[in-house]
């Protein structure tokens, strides 16, 4: 799973979808135009790894749109709660 920020709020999740594909097949989109913000869920680690091999060159509507891979909610609160 990835986190893209810098969304474009003009962008469809037809785009988003577009997009991020060549890199993979996906199972689940998620956009939050509005909000600046989506994450796409890959079916395998190698289409995250090649999509974030291109990390300087995401652009989406002429944006630059950074792309990091997602870590899981639970994962960020058991490390904070360890520190």
């Amino acid at each position: 799973k990835i986190f893209i920020g810098g969304v474009p709020i003009t962008c469809s999740e037809e785009q988003f979808r577009n997009y991020f594909e060549p890199f993979g097949p996906i199972s689940k989109v998620e956009l939050h135009a509005l909000r600046g913000f989506g994450y796409i869920t890959y079916e395998s680690v190698e289409s995250v790894d090649s999509c974030l091999e291109k990390y300087e060159e995401h652009y989406l509507s002429k944006k630059w749109v950074e792309v990091k891979r997602s870590i899981p909610r639970e994962l960020i609160d058991a490390y904070e709660r360890e520190q």
